[in-house]
């Protein structure tokens, strides 16, 4: 079997790329065909390592117009050369074409993010109009595809798709064999958009802890100069500058989650928030917001982590509190947490991917 996916760039270390790269690497290893489509030149090597086997196509096309006629040429040209038996969109703009090219592989979109996340982007009455035009279009070009599979059951229910399903990611690495220590009095989280992962509230949140538990600390890893300095500014007025740590992006992130007990999410919105994969697989609880979408189908609530009503400054804090007072609770949790992981392993993941394509009636 041949599959195409189609993706804007793979010279960027975001979430959607690194899952790509673990995806059509194991594919590869299955004995399938696997090629890459990108808008890029190809002068810029891909972040991730991809299997020498796995031909990449670069377009070379400006991704900045809906149904560009170089764009749709050029996919079009490639997939009568090409001749696959599947095409996956990543959500590109090819989601409002690709459907309509006269080629009898089956086309399926992939989207890694939410609805809420195109929604929730509005800043005034114009621009939510606009968004709100713009989803109705999206669903309409998605609901003539084979396919469109979505991250969780919460995101599917908010879209009007009769031809749509739910495969999680998998977890990136195996399961590690280490556990978080416990003992340590250190939270942990991830990101590198503060608005979405709502730092500027966790500020808030810690801010309630501190005073309760002054010997705590909080780590925000991932965050890039530009973003880093509102959120330092606020740590300074509120005095907590010997208390948080702020650190860009780290190769060793493992060392991270190991010397950490809790991991916190206070996102504001989410797709599938890949960190809590990553930092269940080293055993840590994790305390996080019920938003939308994610956590309530990653974390068993009181038995791998606690969640919290979503955007509760004090019920956020309320729930950090209970596991910073209790090492036997954390330790109990993050067993759970890590066992929990078994659902996400690459193996099952992919499993299910070929399911689909068995109901597809697609063969190897």
């Amino acid at each position: 079997m041949k599959i195409l996916y189609f993706i804007d760039r793979i010279d960027t270390p975001g979430g959607v790329e690194r899952v790509l790269s673990v995806k059509a690497n194991y594919f590869v290893d299955k004995g399938y065909d696997v090629g890459i489509v990108t808008l890029e030149k190809g002068n810029k090597p891909p972040f991730f390592t991809f299997s020498p086997e796995i031909k990449i196509h670069y377009l070379n096309v400006q991704n900045n117009k809906i149904k560009n006629k170089e764009h749709i040429q050029k996919v079009t040209e490639l997939i009568i050369e090409e001749n696959p038996d599947i095409c996956i969109s990543m959500f590109g703009l090819e989601i409002y074409f690709l459907h309509s090219i006269n080629h009898p592989c089956k086309k399926i979109v992939e989207y890694h993010s939410s609805k809420m996340a195109l929604e929730i982007q509005s800043k005034n009455i114009i621009h939510k109009i606009y968004r709100k035009y713009l989803v109705k279009r999206i669903e309409k070009n998605l609901r003539k595809f084979s396919k469109v599979v979505l991250l969780t059951q919460e995101d599917q229910k908010s879209w009007d798709l009769n031809n749509s399903t739910v495969i999680y990611n998998p977890l990136i690495e195996k399961l590690s064999d280490e556990y978080a220590d416990y003992s340590k009095k250190e939270v942990i989280t991830l990101g590198r958009i503060p608005f979405v992962k709502g730092y500027d509230l966790l500020i808030d949140v810690w801010n309630i802890v501190h005073r309760k538990f002054p010997e705590w600390n909080l780590k925000i890893i991932g965050l890039g100069s530009e973003n880093a300095e509102v959120i330092e500014n606020k740590v300074k007025q509120l005095e907590l500058n010997d208390v948080i740590e702020i650190l860009p992006i780290v190769k060793n992130v493992e060392d991270y989650y190991l010397s950490s007990s809790i991991y916190v999410l206070s996102s504001r919105y989410e797709g599938f928030p890949m960190t809590l994969l990553e930092a269940s697989s080293f055993g840590l609880p994790i305390v996080a917001w019920k938003c939308p979408t994610g956590p309530s189908e990653i974390v068993k609530h009181k038995e791998s982590g606690l969640l919290s009503k979503y955007l509760d400054i004090q019920n956020l804090a309320d729930q950090l509190m209970i596991l910073m007072e209790s090492e036997d609770k954390r330790r109990k949790f993050g067993i759970k947490s890590k066992e929990n992981m078994k659902q996400f392993d690459i193996e099952v993941i992919i499993n299910q991917w070929l399911q689909l394509f068995n109901e597809l009636k697609i063969s190897k």
